[in-house]
C-alpha cells in the first residue's frame, strides 16, 4: 500500500475532517505536488466560507479563492488524458466513454481537494491498458479517494451464463472463445489487484454470485474500505453470502441493498428468510446505516428484529425506485409481513422509510 493510499484511508474514514486533507496537502507540498496540495487548502477554505455573507471581507476573499480555484483546475494534472497512441479499452457490454460519463455515474468534479469516487469495470482492473490511464492516474497521485466497482460481461458470470452468451453470438461477430475460458480465473486475480484497496463501492447486476466469485473478492485482504454493495437483480448463494458477511472487508459498511432471488441449495433449502438472518447475525453489520428489505419475508423480519449487532438508527428501506410513495411501500410489506411485524420493524429501527 502506497503513502497516498495511507492517507486516503484516514480521509475515507473521516471525510468530515478538514484536518486531515489539510495534512496529506502538506505531504504533496513536502513531495513537490504542490498544485495538488494548494488546491486542497483552496476548496477546504472554500467550503468553510458562507456561500452568502454581508461581509465585504468574506467577499472578497471568496472571490479569490474561487478564482483561483479555476486556475489550479485547467493544469493538465488534474484531468490527465490517455498518452498518445494507447487505445482505449473495449468491452462488450459498454460503449467505454458513455459509461465512464452516463448521468448515473460518479462526477469528475473535485471537493475540498479531491474527487470523491471513479467508476471501474471489474476486468477494466485487469487489461495491461488500466495501468496506462487516466483513473490509474488520478488514483495512484492520490486525487480520487474511491472506487466504485462495477461487473463487465464476464468477471461475475458463471460458466453456464458464459456458455449461453457465446453460443448465441452470431458466427461472424464470435467472441474470441478464450476470453471465456479465462473469466473464472479473473476472480482470483482481482482479489490480488493493489487497486482493490480504493474500492469503496461494490456494484453487481443480473449474475450468480457464488462462494467461487464474490466469496473469493470478499476474503481478498486488500478489500478494506467498503462502504455500500449493491446486488441488484442477482442470484446467490448461501455460502457467498456468508463470506460478505463474514469478511472483515464489511466492517465499515454503511448501505446494503439486496435485490435477489437465492439460488438453490439442496443442502440447506433457500429463501430470502435465510440470506437475512445471515446479515442479522453478523457482528461485521454494526455499522450499517441504511439496509433495503426488497424482498423480505416473515423469517426475514423476525432475525432483523432479534439481531444483536444492527443499530436502532439503521433505516430500514423497502423499495428502491419508490414506485409511487411511502404509503405504497408500507401496504405492499403489510401484505407480505403483516401489521404486527411492520409495526414491531418501525419501532425498532425508527428511522424506516414505511
Amino acid at each position: 500500500m502506497s503513502d497516498e493510499d495511507v492517507f486516503v484511508h484516514s480521509i475515507l474514514s473521516n471525510p468530515d475532517d478538514d484536518t486531515l486533507r489539510l495534512v496529506f496537502a502538506d505531504w504533496l507540498e513536502e513531495h513537490d505536488r504542490a498544485s495538488h496540495a494548494e488546491l486542497i487548502r483552496v476548496q477546504c477554505e472554500l467550503a468553510r466560507l458562507p456561500k452568502r455573507s454581508r461581509k465585504s471581507e468574506e467577499k472578497t476573499r471568496r472571490q479569490e479563492l474561487a478564482a483561483r480555484e479555476k486556475e489550479l483546475l485547467r493544469q493538465p494534472e488534474f484531468f490527465p488524458t490517455w498518452p498518445v497512441g494507447t487505445p482505449k479499452p473495449s468491452y462488450d457490454a459498454f460503449n467505454y466513454d458513455i459509461f465512464k460519463q452516463s448521468p448515473d455515474a460518479p462526477k469528475l468534479e473535485y471537493e475540498r481537494g479531491f474527487i470523491t469516487a471513479i467508476r471501474v469495470l471489474d476486468d477494466e482492473l485487469m487489461t495491461p491498458e488500466w495501468t496506462l490511464s487516466p483513473w490509474h492516474t488520478l488514483l495512484r497521485e492520490g486525487k480520487v479517494l474511491g472506487i466504485v466497482l462495477h461487473p463487465d460481461q464476464c468477471g461475475f458470470r458463471s460458466p453456464e451464463q458464459i456458455s449461453r452468451q457465446v453460443r448465441n453470438v452470431p458466427a461472424d461477430l464470435q467472441l474470441d472463445r478464450n476470453y471465456f475460458e479465462l473469466a473464472s480465473q479473473i476472480y482470483q486475480e482481482m482479489a490480488k489487484n493493489p487497486s482493490l484497496c480504493r474500492v469503496t463501492r461494490l456494484q453487481l447486476f443480473e449474475t450468480d454470485l457464488t462462494d467461487g466469485n464474490l466469496g473469493v473478492l470478499a476474503r481478498s485482504p486488500l478489500l478494506t474500505q467498503l462502504r455500500e454493495v449493491w446486488l441488484d437483480d442477482c442470484k446467490i448463494s448461501l455460502d457467498a453470502m456468508q463470506a460478505l458477511v463474514t469478511s472483515p472487508s464489511i466492517k465499515q459498511l454503511r448501505e446494503l441493498f439486496m435485490d435477489l432471488t437465492p439460488i438453490l441449495d439442496s443442502r440447506r433449502g433457500s429463501g430470502v428468510g435465510q440470506l437475512w438472518e445471515l446479515v442479522a447475525s453478523s457482528p461485521n453489520m454494526a455499522s450499517l446505516e441504511r439496509l433495503w428489505i426488497d424482498p423480505l419475508d416473515n423469517k426475514g423480519a423476525t432475525a432483523l428484529l432479534k439481531s444483536p449487532h444492527l443499530k436502532g438508527s439503521l433505516r430500514l428501506c423497502p423499495d428502491l425506485w419508490g414506485r409511487g410513495s411511502r404509503t405504497w411501500g408500507k401496504r405492499t410489506l403489510t401484505s407480505v409481513l403483516g401489521s404486527t411485524n411492520v409495526k414491531a420493524l418501525r419501532e425498532r429501527y425508527p428511522g424506516t422509510s414505511f
